[in-house]
């Protein structure tokens, strides 16, 4: 089953904040975790009052590499991964 991405203020935020590149490439990362959010994911606790879902992915950009997380948590709905936050860190010096 495939669910449908509802992006949180804070989430949309930050991806606006990326290059439009790079954030094509976070949409194509929210687009492969909607449709395995069960298996893609693991609860998350650390510094989040909520309890959320991580889901954790590397991007390639240009020769450099970034650590996407996705905090997300299941719509009541059944249908929605509520997308809270994405954090965006890139990796080493490559």
């Amino acid at each position: 089953m495939n669910y449908k991405p509802d992006f949180g203020p804070k989430a949309a935020e930050r991806l606006w904040q990326v290059h439009p590149r790079l954030g094509w490439k976070i949409l194509d990362a929210v687009d492969v975790l909607c449709e395995k959010p069960a298996e893609l994911s693991k609860p998350f606790y650390f510094r989040h009052p909520m309890r959320y879902q991580a889901f954790e992915t590397r991007i390639e950009d240009q020769g450099r590499v970034f650590l996407l997380t996705v905090l997300f948590h299941y719509g009541a709905d059944e249908t929605t991964l509520l997308i809270a936050d994405l954090i965006v860190s890139q990796m080493g010096d490559n």
